[in-house]
């Protein structure tokens, strides 16, 4: 089942994917037999192997972000079988470890699949510096700290909500001190808003985002209030970066803007000699000047009335990306191929 569902999403059999991600669709069903051979017993993977459809499910969805993340981290050196890699771009050989942090991970089939691949390929383990779990409900990754123990991999589990002002600092506050990629698999309306500006506020530090939504926020068409999303472009200080809570975050920004005019957020002047025109609630608009500056602002409005509002939520995604980076959309459609799985299995019933 789980071999003729994966393979039918390559194109070779009438599926959306090209030859590029046979290897790895081919590994995955490796992957996935030998878990529900190994662990259908085990207490720990019920969740994993308990339901053969939505593990094919899961599978399926997760694809193309892993086949992202091999291209851009391990290039043609993901396996220790050179001869093997012709259908894969190349990539830094030297290239520094990297932590790759599975955002709102859910059962955390990222993280699992990106375990195995790193025990079966030396290369991959090698480049792979640590990998992080993120999810705010956080239920019981016993199954995952079972193959990070025995690879010898550092694997981090955070519960936190990404929401959270301070949630970056937290963040860096737990993982090495390595580069950073970020995976965000099913991401609901505003967490894949979220996502993008982590991605822009850790700057720098963070390689890549491959970002999957799922579906758009929960105010599309948009009720009272919630008309637009705004995503922060400018990476954040270096003392953001370093506190924990909300509370020390707010304590940070006021020294860093108490020395800018109270009317226009400026610096050099103070609030008696500005010369721009009074404006009310200026404490409040100077205090925050500073920290909107590169704002992206998702019009909820225009998204809810073009004709197709996920696409059109997907690029304002791409859109609120920090400028300098590269953007890549790549746009696949599953759902032929699962119909074409059901068309088959219909015909041999």
């Amino acid at each position: 089942m789980i071999s003729a569902a994966l393979e039918s999403l390559l194109e070779a059999n009438g599926g959306p994917l090209s030859c590029h991600y046979e290897r790895l669709v081919v590994e995955l069903v490796s992957i996935a037999e030998g878990w529900l051979k190994r662990y259908s017993r085990c207490p720990s993977w019920k969740a994993v192997v308990n339901s053969p459809h939505r593990l094919v499910r899961e599978l399926e969805d997760a694809v193309v972000p892993l086949q992202q993340v091999v291209d851009t981290c391990f290039g043609s050196s993901w396996s220790s079988d050179s001869q093997d890699n012709d259908g894969l771009s190349s990539g830094p050989a030297d290239s520094l470890p990297i932590c790759i942090v599975d955002l709102c991970a859910g059962k955390a089939f990222i993280a699992l699949a990106l375990l195995e691949l790193a025990d079966w390929w030396p290369n991959v383990r090698k480049k792979l510096g640590a990998l992080a779990i993120v999810e705010k409900r956080c239920p019981s990754y016993e199954h995952v700290f079972e193959i990070a123990t025995r690879i010898q991999l550092p694997l981090i589990v955070l519960q936190d909500n990404i929401h959270d002002e301070a949630f970056p600092g937290r963040l860096l506050s737990k993982l090495p001190p390595c580069l950073l990629g970020f995976v965000a698999v099913h991401l609901c309306g505003r967490l894949s808003s979220r996502a993008v500006e982590l991605f822009n506020l850790l700057g720098r530090r963070c390689q890549f985002l491959f970002l999957a939504p799922c579906c758009m926020p929960s105010g599309v068409p948009p009720r009272k209030g919630q008309t637009r999303v705004g995503v922060r472009q400018a990476e954040a200080a270096a003392e953001e970066l370093r506190v924990l809570t909300a509370q020390e975050l707010k304590k940070t920004r006021w020294t860093e803007d108490r020395h800018l005019c109270w009317n226009c957020g400026e610096p050099g002047h103070a609030k008696s000699d500005c010369p721009q025109l009074m404006q009310g609630m200026a404490k409040h608009k100077a205090n925050q000047t500073k920290h909107s500056q590169k704002m992206c602002e998702i019009n909820l409005l225009d998204v809810g009335s073009s004709h197709d509002p996920f696409s059109a939520w997907v690029s304002s995604l791409a859109m609120a990306v920090e400028p300098l980076s590269h953007v890549q959309q790549v746009r696949i459609s599953l759902g032929d191929a699962e119909e074409q799985m059901r068309d088959k299995q219909d015909v041999q019933e």
